[in-house]
């Protein structure tokens, strides 16, 4: 038997696509700060019996992503001022959506680490829950189909996988 390895939580995270001052520019900028960030798959299912059958059959005919967050609200951080910005501002449609990038690094690919981009509407649920820390919290909310793809770190505060701040993305080239 192989000896197996604990996959850390910590080794998958998340990056939003945040814009510059100039709103032309975004940087991939990682999450912090947020005490909850769980994906649901939410499938949709299409559940029969047949009539010659004695058990019921179900297919997934759809997949429709979310993720629950709560974070501590912490200045400066370019990501969580967004968020609250759209929470706090009401904002709606296409003004509360924005492009996010999974990683896992555990997985290694082409020079960088495996990730997946989509865009989501992040969707405000409740601010302020709770007597310490200012916190938000809420769900995200898939808007796109998935794009697979590698990320490569861009400005590590030492270094490392560990203290990555922001990344790049290259959509995986299909195969033919």
């Amino acid at each position: 038997m192989a000896n197996e390895t604990l996959v850390m939580r910590a080794d998958r995270k998340m990056f939003m696509g945040v814009k510059d001052s100039s709103g032309s520019a975004v940087t991939y900028t990682r999450l912090k700060g947020f005490t909850t960030l769980s994906e649901s798959k939410n499938p949709t299912e299409y559940s029969r019996k047949y009539v010659d059958e004695y058990f019921e059959t179900t297919d997934i005919t759809g997949i429709s992503s979310s993720y629950d967050f709560t974070f501590d609200m912490m200045t400066p951080n370019a990501v969580l001022d967004d968020i609250a910005g759209i929470i706090d501002g009401d904002k709606i449609g296409t003004d509360a959506v924005r492009s996010f990038i999974s990683v896992d690094f555990n997985k290694p690919s082409d020079g960088g680490y495996y990730a997946v981009k989509r865009d989501f509407s992040i969707v405000g649920d409740t601010v302020g829950d709770g007597t310490d820390a200012l916190t938000y919290s809420g769900t995200l909310r898939v808007k796109s189909t998935r794009v697979e793809g590698t990320a490569t770190i861009a400005t590590p505060t030492s270094g490392d996988k560990e203290t990555v701040e922001t990344i790049t993305f290259a959509e995986a080239v299909a195969s033919e």
